[in-house]
């Protein structure tokens, strides 16, 4: 109800029309400013939601692309949202089986796999009230399992937290919940509306690959620990949409897009968001196509250790034919794991 009120009021003083707050719509308009500009072609950059943005601009404009990098993306006829449980689930597996292989790891957090499902399972149980503040709401500060879910899924998505979780993990089972607090205040949450962004709720309310349905979420998310935190998220999504006007979206908005342009799809083995599942068709639907798997990395790649130089001899060959990508294997080292409380 928060959430309505606050986008009906918020869509009363906007100056334009949202229903034209669209991907497509953009990219038209990205378009525009090449003609502007006096190019031919151009080459692509996108990486996580831009990776959504290119595909539309090489869907709509695909005479005008030279070449395209995907980093971090999901394929458009692929539900990313409602198959983000699963997904965070795989990641964190496979972060636990990293810390299980990992000497150090091992003996510092020896049942990290278990303290977590412990930890949750006290959350469901009873919440913990904290006696300290929380920074983002100013009221005291309260644990459930929701924002250890919500808190551990960012944590997976950005790289320099991967080194941290099983420690985080270790010292909330021993009923250290500073520490998970400090980690997660800084994360956003769609529950408040504050700062929410009216063609990030337009696009997720209207596009198809944003579609984010509870039940489904509930059944492909099944056994996940984030699926009851993203079901109420899609519940909310679900009402914040019954007030936003349904934004301008092409015919075929569902279906993949289907290129013969030269392209590099970059995505980290344990992505959490966009894993390499998500784009396994993309030999079929782009055959010009290579994808680049980063061993244990999370969301986006492109900047990590040798893959700007990947990208950079990719552009300038102008086609993903004898790419040479031998140096993921060892050239994008991940940080050691954390083993100490400070």
């Amino acid at each position: 109800a928060k959430l309505a009120a606050w986008s009906a009021e918020g869509l009363a003083t906007l100056q334009g029309d949202p229903r034209f707050y669209t991907t497509s719509v953009a990219m038209d308009d990205v378009d525009d400013v090449r003609a502007a500009l006096g190019y031919d072609k151009i080459n692509l950059y996108g990486a996580s939601y831009g990776a959504t943005a290119a595909q539309y601009y090489l869907r709509q404009h695909e005479d005008h692309v030279r070449a395209v990098v995907f980093d971090g993306g999901t394929l458009l006829d692929v539900p990313v949202f409602e198959r983000m449980p699963a997904n965070s689930q795989r990641a964190l597996d496979i972060l636990f089986s990293r810390c299980e292989s990992d000497p150090a790891c091992h003996a510092a957090f020896p049942a990290v796999r278990d303290e977590f499902a412990t930890v949750m399972a006290r959350l469901e149980d009873a919440p913990v009230t904290l006696p300290m503040v929380d920074p983002a709401t100013g009221q005291p500060a309260v644990v459930d399992a929701s924002l250890l879910a919500e808190a551990t899924h960012q944590a997976l998505v950005d790289r320099s937290y991967l080194a941290v979780i099983p420690s985080l993990v270790h010292a909330a089972y021993e009923g250290d919940w500073a520490r998970l607090l400090q980690s997660s205040s800084s994360s956003s949450s769609t529950d408040s509306g504050e700062g929410l962004l009216v063609m990030s709720q337009i696009i997720r309310c209207s596009e198809a690959w944003a579609r984010f349905d509870p039940a489904e979420t509930a059944r492909s998310g099944s056994g996940s620990y984030l699926v009851d935190a993203e079901v109420a998220g899609a519940q909310n999504q679900a009402a914040l949409c019954a007030v936003l006007p349904a934004g301008v979206v092409p015919a075929d908005d569902a279906k993949a897009v289907r290129s013969d342009v030269p392209a590099l799809f970059l995505v980290g083995e344990a992505d959490p968001q966009d894993p390499p599942a998500n784009i396994a068709d993309a030999p079929k639907d782009l055959p010009n196509s290579v994808t680049v798997v980063v061993p244990g990395q999370a969301h986006t790649v492109g900047h990590l250790g040798c893959m700007p130089g990947v990208v950079s001899s990719f552009i300038d060959a102008g086609t993903a034919k004898g790419l040479d990508v031998s140096c993921m294997a060892t050239g994008v080292p991940l940080p050691p794991f954390v083993t100490s409380s400070g």
